[in-house]
């Protein structure tokens, strides 16, 4: 194995080499993972989401409770409506009848010819 060694500066003037001025020590950042930032944005979506959701919930009883409430005044005035209300008595002229003076018809017994039949049954 060879071993590393670092060769001498050569320069032709003395102030070639440059001094650098001391700086001070960087410091680390904070670490911020992705998944922290993420679920630091999904805490404020869930949250928007949350009061949509109970703002349309809201909006959806309301309409219930007046649906209701309109069903329940028609109902109301449908009942009111359909109650029976007696009317008048129409009054007409009064018709006289007249007692016709004719004789009535004397009734007068049909003739079925019931003897020929049993005489005809006879003959068969």
């Amino acid at each position: 194995m060879r071993s590393f060694k670092a060769r001498s500066v050569i320069s032709s003037e003395k102030g070639s080499v440059r001094k650098v001025a001391p700086k001070e020590p960087t410091k680390p950042l904070d670490i911020s993972l992705a998944s922290v930032c993420r679920s630091e944005k999904r805490k404020e979506f869930n949250l928007k989401m949350e009061e949509k959701e109970r703002r349309l919930e809201s909006e959806r009883q309301e309409r219930e409770a007046a649906r209701e409430r309109e069903e329940a005044e028609e109902v109301k005035r449908i009942r009111a409506e359909s109650n029976f209300k007696a009317t008048p008595i129409q009054h007409f002229r009064q018709t006289e009848v007249k007692v016709e003076k004719k004789e009535l018809t004397n009734p007068v017994a049909p003739n079925f010819a019931t003897q020929v039949r049993a005489d005809h049954k006879k003959l068969l």
